[in-house]
């Protein structure tokens, strides 16, 4: 099971598309990967990655299961610091989170 967290301010709600698409980008300064999202099997990242796009863009974190509809590639597979990215996912709310 792979999860995403970001923030209810983002308006995103059954897929998640790259940021070369939305415009949206929670990383400053990232440059690479623009076509890919991002995800963990690890439900305490996706929430530290909610409070930070709520930090950016406001709003309540949440959560998403995801279901990766390409490729996954594996950045980082490490237990609590896992990262894998994917050409765009479908979405499914876990919960809100505070």
């Amino acid at each position: 099971m792979y999860f995403h967290g970001t923030s209810d301010n983002l308006n995103i709600t059954f897929k998640l598309l790259p940021p070369i698409i939305t415009n949206k980008l929670s990383e400053k300064g990232r440059n690479r990967n623009l076509n890919k999202v991002f995800f963990t099997k690890d439900i305490n990242s996706a929430k530290i990655y909610s409070h930070k796009a709520v930090k950016q863009f406001g709003g309540n974190p949440i959560i998403f299961r995801v279901i990766p509809m390409s490729e996954i590639i594996i950045i980082n597979n490490n237990p609590g610091t896992s990262v894998f990215c994917a050409d765009w996912a479908f979405l499914e709310p876990v919960e809100n989170i505070s």
